[in-house]
């Protein structure tokens, strides 16, 4: 089977897994004429890549990046037929709490990717160890950051709901920024199945020279995107903890977390602009992704204990 092929199928299955999940729960002809649709878009992007000579490191992008485009359509297709009729019997602090301790994990998981060295005489040693890494150690790694993009957009999802009626623009602007933080993993997950398929080729032998500059600006992009999500991520938890303390969902004592990384945020884009030493920077990223994830925890594992540890809890009083 031709590299092409393989990538193609790999796309396509991934676009086939999210039209099967937004079209569950709606009537069986409405679910068809979906899915048959998106067989059709599916055909005629094979069609127009083969036509264009599209370079095979660029396939597997396209295709799952217009998925990425087409997600807001589709989300908005699938409200046309309301969602599905569950009935949980949860706390609106123990939901919270959940989703901000899935929220942690998807945080510290999701901007694991990077961490190539770029530079024009360290790369080529770089691409060849990606190669040889093995190409099940490479699908799962892309499945496993395609998992933590699409965990994060349900999770802004989910707690925009619940959130909102708290606070309409502190909970949208949560909701907003962490929805960009996931699109933008997703988009690196896409990134890094181009790369390491064409890696794995060149270690074999059967990808041309031009291939290791090809991959080095897919990792440039890669890593610019990374970027892009934990950028996205601090002012989403930012909002997130304003909700909640003004809420009484969250103590008071607490705020010293995103305190402390937003002190670091502004020093860490103080140091970019600069442009100063990388580790100063690596070591104002870090101190920026810790308090916040470790403020998700705290306050996640609060909330999702408040009934067990004390009871009925006190309705939280409004914004």
């Amino acid at each position: 089977m031709s590299a092409i092929l393989v990538r193609q199928n790999s796309a396509n299955a991934i676009v086939r897994g999210w039209t099967r999940l937004y079209t569950a729960g709606t009537p069986a002809g409405a679910k068809e004429r979906r899915r048959i649709q998106i067989e059709s878009d599916l055909w005629e992007e094979a069609a127009e890549a083969s036509a264009a000579g599209l370079p095979q490191g660029l396939l597997f992008v396209n295709i799952v990046g217009r998925m990425i485009r087409g997600m807001p359509a589709d989300i908005l297709w699938r409200t046309r037929y309301g969602g599905p009729n569950v009935n949980l019997s949860i706390s609106l602090p123990r939901a919270t709490g959940l989703l901000l301790l899935i929220l942690a994990v998807a945080a510290v998981a999701g901007t694991s990717i990077q961490g190539y060295d770029t530079s024009r005489d360290s790369w080529p040693s770089e691409f060849q160890r990606l190669g040889e890494q093995g190409e099940t150690t490479n699908h799962l790694t892309t499945a496993f950051f395609f998992v933590i993009g699409f965990a994060m957009i349900g999770v802004a999802t989910l707690l925009g709901v619940l959130l909102i009626p708290k606070s309409r623009i502190l909970a949208s602007l949560a909701a907003a920024f962490l929805g960009a933080a996931g699109v933008a993993i997703t988009i690196s997950a896409a990134l890094y199945g181009a790369i390491s398929s064409e890696a794995a080729e060149f270690a074999a032998g059967k990808a041309p020279a031009t291939a290791i500059a090809e991959a080095r600006i897919l990792v440039i992009v890669l890593d610019g995107m990374m970027i892009a999500a934990a950028a996205a991520l601090a002012p989403a938890c930012y909002a997130l903890a304003a909700v909640l303390l003004r809420t009484n969902l969250a103590p008071r004592w607490s705020a010293a977390f995103p305190l402390l990384s937003g002190l670091s945020f502004t020093a860490l884009a103080v140091v970019e602009v600069g442009r100063f030493s990388g580790y100063a920077a690596w070591g104002l990223f870090m101190g920026t992704l810790l308090p916040l994830s470790g403020w998700l925890i705290v306050v996640g594992f609060k909330l999702l204990l408040s009934d067990a540890l004390s009871g009925p809890a006190k309705a939280p009083a409004t914004a």
